[in-house]
């Protein structure tokens, strides 16, 4: 019998999905672009209770040759939010090329992760 301390980091148990954290990522690369948009724009993505707090939006894409999750690519955008006194980035969209990143930023940070089909290119 499989005792608990020999269970995978995830189910189901006997074969692990994910490997448990820390992540680890090499000659991982990124493009990241800050540019502003009108306010509404942002006002549009913003689940109640939230409001915006300024108009400037991060989008990133990034090449993730080797990870201990595999290789992939993602890609995100991020608005500026505020709930009360608080003010942070707020997360409307955020894909994924493959299926174990999707699952393990799911299950573990609960990132609002989908599959999509990434293509980046980096020219010299």
């Amino acid at each position: 019998m499989l005792k608990v301390n020999e269970w995978g980091y995830s189910n189901p148990v006997i074969s692990p999905l994910y490997p448990s954290p820390p992540l680890y990522w090499i000659d991982f690369q990124v493009q990241l672009v800050l540019y502003e948009t009108d306010i509404s724009n942002v006002e549009k993505l913003l689940p109640y209770p939230l409001e915006p707090n300024g108009n400037k939006v991060i989008t990133w894409i990034s090449d993730e040759p080797f990870t201990n999750q595999g290789s992939g690519r993602e890609a995100a955008i991020y608005v500026q939010a505020r709930y009360k006194d608080y003010t942070g980035v707020y997360e409307p969209f955020l894909y994924v090329s493959t299926e174990i990143p999707l699952c393990g930023g799911r299950e573990i940070w609960g990132y609002c992760k989908k599959i999509a089909n990434i293509c980046l290119y980096f020219e010299k």
